[in-house]
């Protein structure tokens, strides 16, 4: 029997006899049914003129009159991004293309286990995911770099969802990193929840085994290191990555459940090297790493920004995520 010229794959993608549309650049997965079956149709003329081969992009496609196909075909957008806990496209946010990288990008509605409904900035890798990472967001929301980190890591083959959780405090607070932009992040700090916080990265988590139905990392810097913590001994993620987290050392007491990295700056001011070794003392098997550098050292946007040990955690937070989730 000949081998079936139409395969539709889970992210979205139909090949046709060496041909491919990728139904993710026209956003099927907000059409209507009715809709979403017409365009299937047309992109099977046999169903609609079965006298013989049909032609698309040039290419000679051999009868298949099956209308199972079209449903199929109607439906296979819709598979992409199941939605159990995360919920609908935020209103009036479009797909953009990743700066870094052919995948694409978009904002989502999350609704943690209270009822809570947050928005998430999704970054999409080109192809397959290897994997899903949950990119928790320093104090200053999900600004220009908290998006630039989830694009690289999409980049790297990862489904990237970085969760809102100022949210619950102002919906769309983007801050950058001096002056007046700083002062606001300082006095966000006191309204901070970290139970509420930690409820908005199961979320986040939820979509993205959903979105994947793969393992799930979770990966944060500075206030999102510490709920990178909480995630890997809370929420049972496949692995976790923390970045310079000042309140890590409170938790010392938690168990991971899985894999933890973790990262600091031996300049940094914020976390005394005493917290950190009371963390490795409680937990040998945590894998700890010390930089020449300060507090929020991954950061490109900020002053202590350090390009050398932010190359270096960079690489190995890959390489770990890569080893535990794909």
């Amino acid at each position: 029997m000949a081998a079936d010229p139409w395969r539709a794959t889970a992210l979205g993608t139909v090949r046709v006899t060496g041909a491919s549309f990728d139904f993710r650049r026209f956003r099927l997965e907000t059409a209507p049914a009715p809709f979403a079956l017409f365009l299937s149709l047309l992109l099977t003329p046999q169903l609609c003129f079965p006298s013989g081969p049909h032609l698309i992009r040039g290419r000679k496609i051999p009868w298949y009159p099956t209308l199972e196909l079209a449903t199929q075909l109607a439906g296979c957008v819709r598979r992409r991004a199941p939605r159990a806990n995360s919920i609908e496209r935020a209103s009036g946010a479009g797909d953009t293309e990743n700066e870094r990288g052919r995948g694409m990008s978009e904002y989502v509605k999350l609704r943690a286990a209270d009822g809570h409904q947050l928005s998430a900035y999704v970054a999409l890798p080109a192809g397959e995911p290897v994997a899903a990472l949950v990119v928790v967001q320093e104090i200053f929301g999900v600004n220009a770099h908290i998006r630039s980190v989830a694009e690289g890591y999409a980049k790297d083959g990862f489904l990237a969802v970085a969760p809102a959780l100022f949210d619950r405090i102002e919906p769309g607070i983007e801050l950058g990193y001096q002056g007046a932009d700083l002062e606001t992040a300082k006095s966000l700090m006191p309204k901070l929840n970290l139970e509420h916080a930690v409820a908005d990265v199961q979320a986040a988590v939820e979509y993205a085994a959903n979105a994947t139905g793969k393992n799930v990392g979770v990966i944060g810097y500075c206030y999102g290191g510490t709920l990178a913590w909480l995630a890997g001994t809370r929420l049972r993620p496949t692995a976790a990555v923390g970045y310079y987290g000042g309140l890590i050392a409170k938790f010392a007491d938690e168990e991971p459940t899985c894999p933890v990295m973790l990262h600091f700056g031996k300049q940094d001011a914020h976390i005394p090297p005493e917290s950190v070794e009371k963390v490795r003392a409680a937990h040998p098997d945590v894998e700890i790493h010390w930089y020449d550098a300060g507090h929020g050292f991954n950061c490109d946007a900020r002053g202590s920004y350090n390009a050398a040990a932010a190359k270096e955690a960079r690489g190995r937070s890959v390489a770990f995520l890569k080893k535990h989730l794909a």
